[in-house]
């Protein structure tokens, strides 16, 4: 059907969907440590292909979280110039401006490490993209930064939280995010969770923005990582669906709410929107 997009259940590659070694996560948790964060993201941004880009931001508040204020704009120079953008800058008194964006880059690492995995063992017939933000400053002289994203377009969703919230509606991409935090706990060993998914259908995968990081270890991912107790609450609402798999790790503490059948491979779940 035009303009839609079905997604089936794929034979999933097995080599995806055993969990890290502790040893990959280590490796990955010295890498995060090893550089500051302004090094590194400037770094990553010289290396990237695309040209520098320059937005034009309104000065009115779009939207707010608990650490993040949200402005819009448009892009006005570089490979998305005309399209429409996000600025989110960090609310004062939360720590330094240094502190804050290493915690955001921490945070961003890991999920798009977990997204990444997800992606490559095939879970849907459809991939999941993670907004990477490019980090901007101020050209009036103020110094102040910025993370810019692109608008995510049409109908923005927010599937779970990090103190295990979830959204009930009647929305299959619901399924799906479940899922997806539950493979993250799998898939890191039960270290990690990724939590607070939120985000849309873009033009050829489901993107995500700011998500959250609930650790075995309380505030590794900054002060939004409510530790084992945060994890502990996501799978005391979780109900396996149709695209967790059976041998996917459980928290003991939790008693597993009955899986359903799996679907066999090949078989259409549902039908998604392309776009709206």
């Amino acid at each position: 059907m035009e303009g839609r997009i079905e997604l089936v259940a794929l034979p999933p590659k097995e080599e995806w969907t055993r969990p890290l070694t502790h040893q990959a996560l280590r490796a990955h948790d010295q890498a995060h440590r090893v550089q500051s964060p302004l090094n590194r993201l400037s770094h990553q941004q010289q290396e990237s292909k695309e040209a520098t880009s320059e937005a034009i931001i309104h000065r009115d508040v779009f939207g707010e979280g608990k650490f993040k204020l949200v402005y819009r704009g448009q892009y006005i120079a570089g490979p998305r110039a005309g399209q429409a953008c996000v600025a989110k800058r960090f609310k004062p008194g939360q720590g330094s401006f240094q502190q804050q964006l290493n915690q955001d880059l921490h945070v961003n690492d890991m999920a798009k490490y977990i997204i990444d995995a997800w992606n490559a063992a095939r879970i849907i017939g459809m991939p999941v993209h993670f907004l990477v933000p490019e980090l901007m400053v101020d050209a009036g002289g103020q110094g102040r930064h910025r993370l810019v994203e692109p608008l995510i377009d049409g109908k923005y969703r927010k599937h779970n939280n990090n103190t295990g919230w979830v959204n009930r509606s009647q929305d299959p991409w619901n399924e799906v995010m479940q899922a997806l935090s539950h493979f993250s706990y799998h898939y890191c060993r039960g270290s990690r969770l990724l939590c607070d998914i939120q985000g849309g259908v873009g033009h050829y995968s489901y993107v995500i923005t700011d998500p959250e990081i609930n650790s075995a270890t309380k505030h590794q991912f900054g002060p939004t990582d409510l530790g084992q107790e945060g994890i502990l609450k996501f799978f005391a609402t979780h109900q396996c669906n149709g695209f967790c798999l059976p041998d996917w790790m459980w928290p003991a503490e939790v008693i597993r709410c009955p899986a359903p059948s799996w679907v066999a491979p090949g078989q259409p779940r549902w039908r998604a929107p392309h776009r709206r």
